[in-house]
């Protein structure tokens, strides 16, 4: 079996702007690598853009990674990775090229996957039948105060979700070593201060409970060291990451 065709897809869909400690977001984007067989199987990934232009990656996948693979043995996974990595090392090892390159892993797996008839889980040595899931959420928006928010949350909560995640750090104190202004899109919308982001949290607290395991994410380098100390006591359970 051969690879005979590598495609990068753009995806695209508008939303209601959100936000989280730096980023203005104004629709929500993917970049699915398809890699194609010449038995007619046709593995899927995605390839990690956070907030890059998709066009750039899908210039890496299909102009510069599709002629080192096309041709190739699709189950030899760590070859191929070895292949397009150094291929690439001298103006890659992060950032867009990384982020091309690991949909086109995921892809080459969704290919092992399916000739072994297996999911994925169980060729990575995975045994648990069920796992934890969190839901991810509790951006900044226009109009959304700390009851919205905790409206959201609590929602998540009642369907089942064991933990919940929320945004933070959409404030310049937080920012440690560099200044807010020069790195935060759309500055002035949604900017609270410490205070409010603590409130923001109790308010989402108490309206999940204590059982619920509590996580907040501030965006931005350095962030957490400053707003891990002003959650840090908080009780219930409340983690940074």
């Amino acid at each position: 079996m051969e690879i005979s065709e590598v495609r990068a897809l753009m995806l695209s869909c508008p939303v209601e702007p959100i936000m989280d400690a730096v980023n203005f977001i104004p629709y929500r984007e993917a970049l699915l690598v398809r890699v194609e067989t010449d038995r007619g199987l046709i593995g899927i990934g995605e390839a990690a853009c956070f907030g890059g232009a998709l066009r750039t990656v899908k210039a890496i996948v299909e102009g510069e990674l599709r002629p080192l693979l096309v041709g190739e043995d699709p189950l030899r996974i760590e070859r191929l990775w070895d292949r397009i990595y150094s291929r690439t090392f001298q103006h890659g090892r992060r950032g867009a090229v990384i982020g091309a390159i690991s949909g086109v892993d995921i892809a080459l797996w969704d290919i092992l996957g399916q000739v072994a008839g297996l999911p994925l889980y169980r060729l990575l040595g995975g045994y648990r039948s069920q796992i934890r899931a969190y839901a991810s959420g509790g951006f900044y928006q226009e109009g959304k105060g700390p009851r919205e928010l905790a409206q959201e949350m609590a929602r998540y909560a009642a369907v089942g979700f064991q933990g919940v995640k929320m945004k933070v750090g959409r404030n310049p104190s937080a920012w440690i070593g560099r200044g807010a202004k020069g790195v935060l899109l759309q500055d002035q919308l949604c900017l609270v201060s410490p205070e409010e982001d603590l409130e923001r949290v109790a308010a989402v607290r108490e309206a999940i409970g204590q059982e619920v395991e509590l996580m907040v994410m501030p965006t931005p380098p350095g962030a957490h060291m400053r707003l891990s100390g002003w959650f840090g006591s908080w009780r219930g359970t409340t983690s940074t990451g």
